[in-house]
């Protein structure tokens, strides 16, 4: 699994939300259920290092640039979570 490039984005409110973008269209959902089961040891070090960030996501760039992500977005731990 691959991931090719990452952006931050705000949402309306306010909350950010990082987003890891896979190679290619197929590549996202293998990489969502990744983020969404196995990631812990990920999203804890964001929780820890950028308590700005409140979700993550996947999603994928295609060739006219315009960018698609999972909008089912996955809650990052807050570090008083984590203790």
């Amino acid at each position: 699994m691959n991931v090719k490039d990452t952006m931050l984005i705000t949402l309306p409110s306010g909350k950010k939300v990082i987003i890891l973008l896979a190679i290619d269209k197929e590549a996202v959902e293998e990489l969502y259920q990744y983020l969404k089961i196995d990631a812990f040891q990920f999203k804890k070090s964001i929780a820890e290092n950028d308590s700005d960030v409140s979700y993550i996501s996947a999603g994928y760039k295609n060739d006219s640039g315009e960018i698609f992500w999972e909008d089912d977005l996955i809650p990052i731990p807050r570090w008083y979570e984590n203790n």
